[in-house]
């Protein structure tokens, strides 16, 4: 056996062999149940996501004023910035309906991921075997949340240009 030292065949095959190697996730744990239906710590940490930013935007809009101050500046600025780009891509008619569905899931992934990253991951119940298991889990991390949020997009979009073109435009 020939060692290569300093070659550019070991630089290749270290590399590959880093690239290749990573451990597994472990699947999402069930934590309870409703009405039968398994709910793991991924979906229910999606769920309070979604319970956060809904008492949010509850909270922020409920006394907005047609001169805004304060934290309703700041909020505007935001959306409008997102409209703004928004009609630079896509135009003005798509922006307005697209706009709220795209910030919305870019809303839901930034908040998913950042509840991902607190140190929160030490709350801990036991399952029906006695293990702990974490309660809080990033959302993100669950394929099934990353593929149904996808699909879900994918239908969004394919039914708005299907009621935008009817039916022969759009075949």
């Amino acid at each position: 056996m020939q060692t290569l030292i300093g070659s550019p065949a070991l630089f290749a095959q270290t590399g590959a062999e880093a690239t290749t190697s990573s451990a597994p996730q472990p699947p999402a744990e069930v934590i309870f149940h409703i009405a039968g239906l398994p709910v793991t710590n991924s979906i229910f940490t999606a769920w309070v996501v979604i319970a956060i930013l809904v008492l949010f935007a509850y909270f922020s809009t409920r006394s907005m004023k047609t001169i805004p101050s304060g934290a309703q500046n700041f909020w505007e600025l935001i959306v409008e910035l997102w409209v703004g780009v928004s009609e630079q891509t896509m135009g003005r008619r798509r922006a307005r309906r697209f706009m709220p569905l795209v910030a919305t899931a870019f809303l839901f992934i930034l908040f998913s991921n950042w509840f991902g990253t607190l140190p929160i991951g030490y709350l801990f119940i036991r399952n029906a075997e006695g293990d702990a298991v974490p309660i809080f889990r990033s959302a993100d991390s669950d394929l099934n949340v990353t593929a149904s949020m996808a699909i879900l997009m994918i239908v969004i979009a394919e039914f708005f240009e299907l009621k935008t073109l009817g039916l022969f435009g759009y075949i």
